[in-house]
């Protein structure tokens, strides 16, 4: 597996066109401060990772370098500690936060690095270029981050509760923390069903946390250790994972 190391900064979350008054297919645009680099999985967990780790593979659409899917977000975290345990580092879901600097790099836009819907094809799989099913990651393009399908192939699970609490988006969030209940977990990134006007670097859906659909996946970030190098002091190299040897409609669904 491989995890490349995000910074910390400063961006603009949300979409600028989004109703402040109803945070549920876009938040509305405000500033969040992330205060620590992070490492994140350079690609979807693979259906291989997953077998790897849970010994078990209830995809739909099979091959190891395919994204793992079918799975609820509740398997999704067993994952995350179950690889933590093996690998002796701290694995988990991101942050809706962390997860939109990622697919972001830099760009305040809703379609961001693709600069235009026009774009898209280069970089993910989507309703018009999928034929209605998952793809082997880094078959695509990948942002300026380097990661690969952050946008398309499957929809991607954080840690995320769908906003059951109210939101201050008038001031600035630091760290932002999921709220500690709720019914929906957060969805991100669009997948290969998704229309052209859904792959933006903003939308985002509801599912509840048992549910299962063959168009989302998830990818894992991993807590930076103590001693990890930051970026301006050299190439880190990421904690190691195991590797594999072959290498209803949710909630605010459009």
């Amino acid at each position: 597996m491989q995890l490349l190391m995000m910074e910390s900064g400063t961006f603009i979350m949300g979409d600028p066109k989004a109703r402040r008054d109803e945070p549920i297919l876009d938040l509305p645009a405000h500033l969040v401060v992330i205060t620590k680099p992070f490492y994140i999985s350079q690609t979807e967990i693979t259906q291989g990772q997953w077998v790897a780790v849970m010994g078990y593979n209830n995809s739909l659409y099979r091959g190891d370098d395919l994204p793992v899917e079918s799975i609820s977000w509740e398997e999704a975290f067993a994952f995350c500690t179950l690889l933590s345990k093996l690998d002796n580092n701290q694995y988990r879901l991101p942050t809706e936060a962390e997860w939109e600097i990622a697919c972001k790099a830099g760009s305040n836009s809703s379609y961001g690095w693709m600069k235009a819907e026009l774009q898209i094809d280069s970089f993910c799989w989507y309703k018009y270029n999928s034929a209605l099913r998952t793809h082997s990651v880094k078959s695509k393009r990948p942002n300026p981050n380097g990661l690969y399908d952050i946008i398309g192939n499957v929809a991607e699970y954080v840690n995320n509760w769908h906003f059951e609490l109210p939101i201050a988006f008038d001031r600035v969030s630091i760290d932002p923390k999921a709220p500690v209940q709720g019914q929906y977990k957060v969805v991100r990134g669009s997948s290969y069903d998704s229309l052209p006007i859904e792959c933006t670097t903003t939308a985002r859906f509801g599912m509840r946390p048992t549910e299962k659909y063959n168009f989302v996946g998830f990818r894992v970030v991993c807590v930076v250790p103590a001693h990890a190098p930051v970026r301006d002091q050299g190439t880190p190299t990421p904690p190691s994972a195991p590797s594999d040897d072959n290498g209803g409609s949710p909630e605010g669904k459009n």
